[in-house]
């Protein structure tokens, strides 16, 4: 039996959603024939409704205008999809099912809550780096929809969150911006702008860029062994703006001469000294004593001829590890433990008197 479309449900409603949700806005309407499903929106500029969708059954068809709002679509059932609804999506919906024996409406009007932004850091901060360091600038916020994050160099210069890097500056997914290679010129303030169309809100950073202490290009800690009499080198290569000096002291505060030799086990440290302040480096160095054979280095000469009454001295200096013993044998077999032998023949025939140093 053919019969006039009703719409399920009534004639007016109405139905709040969150930004940036979908909405669903149902108008289910039951005639014979299957009525035709137009949906129209209420423009608050003309005072007029204008067509956003129509949909056909049985066929499921849906013609969508789309020089109006593109984004909006009906399911199968005459329901209108609104993907991703934002505040300038609500107002009033109009539905009319219409078939050739009548027709019957809705008015349905969507509200769109949505939050103005809030940036949950402080209001004014300040941040010091050094020059030549990266500085990232945080700028957490929240609302719904979610805000678009902008930042205010200080050089007036505007970065948004969908830029790509600007010269050294650059804001990343979470709004943070971050400038690579500070300088003092890169000092000032930077003004974070968080915005949605609920609102906006705004947050200053006081950036300080002062110049960076000297630096020490080696380990700041490290462990060395050495081999006495082998040659060591301790490098210590001081790096900044200004060039520090360095230089070496012992572990009680001595300084070291670039040009003295290194004999002892202990703890030496560098420090790198300029305008901008100081960097130290410690070596603990543990100085190994090699095993090795005696090895006589000074001797007498093998003969030596004197005058009665002279005193005879003869020298004998040997090196080794450990050191060695050196001892004397005379022609009667006596030995003596000495590194130097004094003879004295005071008269002839007279018994000499013999000593050693």
């Amino acid at each position: 039996m053919s019969s006039k479309p009703k719409i399920v449900g009534g004639n007016a409603a109405s139905f709040t959603v969150l930004s940036n949700s979908d909405a669903f806005l149902p108008c289910v309407a039951v005639g014979n024939p299957q009525p035709v499903i137009t949906w129209k929106r209420f423009s608050s500029s003309t005072g007029k409704y204008f067509i956003v969708s129509v949909f056909f059954c049985p066929t499921g068809r849906t013609i969508t205008i789309k020089e109006r709002m593109g984004k909006y679509e009906v399911l199968n059932n005459g329901t209108l999809s609104i993907p991703n609804a934002n505040i300038k999506d609500r107002g009033q919906y109009f539905c009319l099912a219409e078939n050739d024996h009548g027709s019957d409406k809705l008015i349905i009007t969507l509200s769109v809550v949505a939050y103005p932004s809030r940036i949950l850091e402080p209001k004014m901060r300040e941040i010091k780096s050094y020059a030549g360091n990266t500085v990232e600038l945080k700028c957490k916020a929240e609302g719904r929809p979610m805000p678009v994050i902008s930042w205010i160099l200080a050089n007036r210069t505007q970065v948004m969150g969908q830029n790509t890097e600007k010269g050294r500056a650059s804001v990343s997914a979470v709004g943070t911006l971050v400038i690579k290679d500070v300088s003092v010129y890169d000092r000032g303030h930077y003004k974070c702008i968080a915005s949605n169309p609920a609102g906006a809100d705004t947050a200053t950073v006081r950036l300080q860029v002062v110049a960076a202490p000297p630096g020490i290009m080696e380990e700041k800690r490290q462990q060395l062994q050495a081999i006495l009499g082998h040659s060591l080198q301790l490098p210590c290569t001081g790096h900044g703006t200004p060039q520090p000096s360095v230089h070496w002291v012992l572990h009680d505060g001595s300084m070291i001469q670039s040009n003295r030799p290194v004999t002892e086990s202990g703890k030496y440290e560098c420090i790198a000294t300029s305008s901008t302040g100081s960097e130290r480096r410690v070596v603990t160095l543990t100085v190994i004593l090699q095993e090795s054979a005696p090895q006589i280095l000074e001797i007498s000469k093998r003969l030596t001829e004197l005058s009665y009454g002279d005193q005879l001295r003869l020298n004998c200096s040997a090196t080794g590890n450990p050191k060695p013993r050196i001892i004397w044998k005379l022609p009667s077999k006596t030995l003596f433990h000495c590194y130097r032998f004094v003879f004295s023949c005071l008269k002839k025939y007279m018994k000499p008197y013999k000593f050693c140093s």
